[in-house]
């Protein structure tokens, strides 16, 4: 059987596809991360207030509200990682990690999520302004930039409001190195509000 030219081209053009398709290999799946700060080794004390606090669902400032790990080369540029990923969109992650900060302060009678139908006397509304992984520097960060406020829910008016902002230095140059820098910088950030908090009910209980 005589094979033209052309035929043979067309064969040899499947051939190779074939053996393109045995030899791929899928694609790898993402590197998932997820926020985490290191629980108090205080041991638990009476509150020291018989007030309730309600913790609102926290937001996230556009560039920030994806489950997307993003990284910072240049002033007012945000990229992310195309193999690393967040577990969950990072307010989502912050929610618990904040309720466990108030809850082992001691600082409060109860910590209740704004699902609870429980009852409380103060609300505490947070947003992350920032959080991603710096390279403006050798070596890089991990920043984490929350705002948060305290409301006063039976007299309707706020307490105190502040911008909260850490930085910690990366273990390594890549997506890891940037997670475990920004975890660190959050236990900072936690710590800071939960001290703010207790600074700011203590001057309202002097005042009144």
């Amino acid at each position: 059987m005589t094979i033209s030219v052309k035929h043979a081209c067309v064969l040899l053009v499947l051939a190779l596809s074939g053996c393109a398709a045995l030899n791929r290999t899928p694609e790898q799946p993402p590197q998932i991360y997820v926020l985490r700060a290191a629980p108090s080794d205080t041991p638990a004390k009476p509150a020291e207030n018989q007030l309730s606090v309600l913790v609102s669902a926290p937001k996230a400032w556009p560039g920030y509200d994806r489950a997307r790990i993003a990284y910072v080369r240049h002033p007012l540029q945000v990229d992310y990682y195309s193999e690393s990923e967040w577990a969950d969109q990072p307010a989502r992650m912050l929610e618990p990690l904040l309720m466990t900060a108030l809850q082992e302060s001691n600082l409060f009678n109860a910590v209740v999520s704004a699902t609870s139908s429980a009852m409380a006397e103060l609300r505490i509304d947070t947003e992350i302004v920032q959080i991603h992984h710096e390279f403006l520097i050798s070596p890089s960060l991990g920043r984490v930039v929350i705002r948060a406020q305290l409301i006063d829910l039976t007299r309707n008016r706020i307490l105190g409001t502040r911008v909260f902002s850490a930085t910690r230095s990366a273990p390594t140059e890549d997506a890891k190195g940037g997670v475990t820098a920004i975890n660190n910088a959050l236990e900072v950030i936690l710590e800071a509000i939960v001290d703010f908090w207790r600074d700011t009910l203590r001057n309202q209980d002097s005042s009144s």
